[in-house]
């Protein structure tokens, strides 16, 4: 469990499968909707339960392609039925951390946006692997979401 300047954050510890530990779909901004669409992201809104970060957050609103997410928010066998069809969500601006989970030292931040010519991509892709990149640049990797297409 970690603390954010937002509340309590629960991640997974993923030591004995990839040598890490992450927290995933954690909020960086409120949803840009209403008022907030076409607008700076907004601060988070605090939370005072424990905040599950086992999961990725949503993929940003974007049409289907087959590098995009598929119905599960994930590469799998649904992307071909998603194609040019509406995927993800507004509420898609959340960020992915991992860290090796053998150090207790002070480690350099990677920030990693995910490509797609901001038309379309997730930070679920499996070719971002966080876990793998923190494991072997001994650093403390760090994925987010943006706004893509028309919202972006």
């Amino acid at each position: 469990m970690r603390s954010t300047a937002q509340g309590m954050v629960l991640g997974v510890d993923d030591s004995a499968r990839s040598g890490t530990w992450c927290w995933k779909g954690i909020p960086f901004a409120r949803p840009p909707v209403g008022e907030l669409r076409w607008r700076a992201p907004a601060a988070p809104e605090p939370w005072t339960d424990i905040r599950d970060a086992g999961r990725f957050g949503q993929p940003c609103a974007q049409n289907g392609r087959l590098f995009g997410p598929g119905a599960n928010n994930t590469f799998d066998a649904t992307i071909g039925s998603t194609l040019n069809t509406a995927v993800g969500s507004e509420d898609c601006l959340t960020l992915n951390i991992w860290r090796p989970a053998t150090v207790d030292t002070k480690l350099p931040v990677l920030l990693f946006i995910h490509g797609g010519s901001n038309i379309s991509g997730y930070t679920a892709d499996p070719l971002y692997d966080g876990a793998k990149l923190a494991r072997t640049a001994n650093a403390v990797v760090i994925t987010a979401s943006y706004r893509l297409g028309i919202l972006g």
